[in-house]
């Protein structure tokens, strides 16, 4: 929804849907380790740090890529984690 919402030039819109994504994702993953779940980690902080400032890039920046490596690591087919 975050998505269609940024296209639709509704940012703050967007921007709810991300943090509640976001949310979400950080849930099911307190279930156990799953790519796809890092993976959309990944995809989300990054999508939120067009939001945000410039200490919220430095913070969650970095932590992006360990995400992607993670869900790499995880499944080494998931392609999608290759293209975050």
């Amino acid at each position: 929804m975050g998505i269609i919402e940024k296209d639709k030039n509704n940012y703050e819109k967007a921007e709810e849907h991300f943090v509640s994504g976001k949310e979400l994702i950080l849930k099911s993953l307190q279930c156990g380790d799953f790519s796809d779940g890092y993976r959309l980690l990944a995809d989300v902080e990054g999508q939120l740090i067009t939001y945000r400032d410039i200490l919220y890039m430095a913070k969650y920046g970095p932590p992006i890529k360990n995400m992607v490596t993670k869900a790499i690591k995880l499944d080494p087919h998931n392609v999608m984690a290759y293209l975050s």
